[in-house]
């Protein structure tokens, strides 16, 4: 049915109300002074409204939107909300990312801390490696060395005395100031043959 000047309802069970309304969809419903309808199923509400979805509701065109107002909050699941509800669901949000951004900064400070831990190691490691003894019987030496890895030093010293032709001990001390890392050995060796 078309009800005003120029208005058009041709497809079935269309309405049409309003000059130069138009629906020419099937169940396809245009309210307003040139209110257009071209998708089935579809309401266009208000002057210029255009509905070219199928199954939609429209208050207006691109260009020109127009806000539903005195909506009431939406209470099944496929009811509208309205801005308030939106903002009371959304109200949380803020100072849980926040949350979340501290938890991973607070998690980076960890990776940054063991990866710097893990590479002093490392740097102790080769520093204790670089010690070198005086193997002669009777002979007490001092060694020092220095290790560097990825960013991080590490100094070690250590005390060797070789007992005899076949036996040899030492100590170290290890450390690593710029991560407060320390590490201590003692060894013994014997030659077999």
């Amino acid at each position: 049915a078309a009800f005003g000047d120029y208005a058009v309802a041709t497809g079935a069970g269309s309405t049409a109300v309003g000059p130069g309304a138009s629906a020419t969809v099937a169940n396809g419903t245009a309210i307003g002074n040139g209110a257009t309808v071209t998708a089935a199923n579809s309401v266009a509400l208000g002057a210029g409204s255009v509905a070219s979805e199928a199954n939609t509701v429209s208050v207006g065109a691109s260009g020109s939107e127009r806000r539903v107002t005195n909506v009431a909050a939406g209470v099944n699941a496929t009811d509208a909300v309205n801005v308030a509800q939106l903002q009371a669901a959304t109200a949380g949000f803020g100072s849980s990312i926040a949350g979340l951004q501290s938890q991973v900064s607070g998690l980076q400070t960890r990776v940054d801390d063991n990866q710097r831990e893990a590479r002093s190691g490392t740097a102790l490691a080769l520093a204790a490696t670089g010690l070198r003894y005086d193997n002669r019987p009777g002979k007490a030496s001092l060694a020092a060395a220095f290790g560097h890895y990825r960013g991080q030093s590490g100094l070690a010293v250590g005390l060797g005395y070789a007992v005899s032709d076949r036996w040899r001990v030492n100590a170290a001390f290890s450390g690593a100031p710029d991560v407060s890392d320390y590490g201590v050995v003692a060894g013994a060796s014997l030659t077999l043959n």
